[in-house]
C-alpha cells in the first residue's frame, strides 16, 4: 500500500473509524472512558508512520490491521494507567460475539441471563478480576468459575439462536 495524502488520510478515518471504536470499547478499561479520544488519535498516528515508512505489508485486510493497533493501544493506556485489560478469553464459548455484536448488544443478551450469572458478566466487563468479584458478590471463587463456565454456555446459546 502507497502513502496517502492527507485528504485520502482523512477519508480512510471515516471509513474505518467504527472498527477503531469498536476494538477500543472492546480493550480500554471502562474507567478510562476520558481517554478514549487519545487512544483514537495515537492508533490512527500509528497506523500514519508505518504507512508512510510502508510497513503494512497486505498479509491482512486494512480494517484487521487496525483493529490490532487499535487494541494495541487500548491495552497500553490500560497499562499505563494502571488497569488491567479485560481478557476476551473470558468469554471463550462466545469469542467469535465480539465480531458480531456490539458491547451494547453483547450486553443486552447479558442482562437475559438469570441474575447469578449477570453478575458475574457485568462485574467481569467492567474489569473486576474473578477475586474481587468473589469478594463483592460475598462467593467463593469457585462459585464465580463455575457461575461464569454455566453462564458461558448460556450466553452462547442465545447467541446462537439470534446468529441462526
Amino acid at each position: 500500500m502507497r502513502p496517502l495524502t492527507q485528504d485520502q488520510f482523512a477519508q480512510f478515518i471515516g471509513r474505518t473509524k467504527k472498527i477503531i471504536l469498536k476494538a477500543i470499547g472492546l480493550h480500554l478499561h471502562p474507567e478510562l472512558v476520558d481517554v478514549i479520544d487519545d487512544v483514537v488519535q495515537e492508533t490512527y498516528l500509528r497506523a500514519w508512520k508505518a504507512l508512510e515508512k510502508d510497513q503494512f505489508r497486505g498479509e491482512a485486510e486494512v480494517t484487521t490491521w487496525l483493529y490490532a493497533i487499535a487494541r494495541n493501544e487500548a491495552r497500553r493506556a490500560n497499562k499505563r494507567f494502571g488497569h488491567k485489560a479485560i481478557d476476551p478469553s473470558y468469554f471463550d464459548n462466545t469469542s467469535s460475539a465480539e465480531e458480531e455484536f456490539s458491547p451494547e448488544v453483547l450486553q443486552e443478551f447479558i442482562g437475559q441471563l438469570p441474575k447469578k450469572y449477570e453478575a458475574i458478566f457485568s462485574l467481569r466487563l467492567k474489569g473486576f478480576t474473578e477475586d474481587e468479584i468473589a469478594n463483592r458478590l460475598s462467593i467463593s471463587k469457585g462459585t464465580v468459575k463455575s457461575r461464569a463456565s454455566r453462564g458461558k454456555k448460556l450466553l452462547a446459546k442465545l447467541l446462537g439462536e439470534v446468529r441462526s
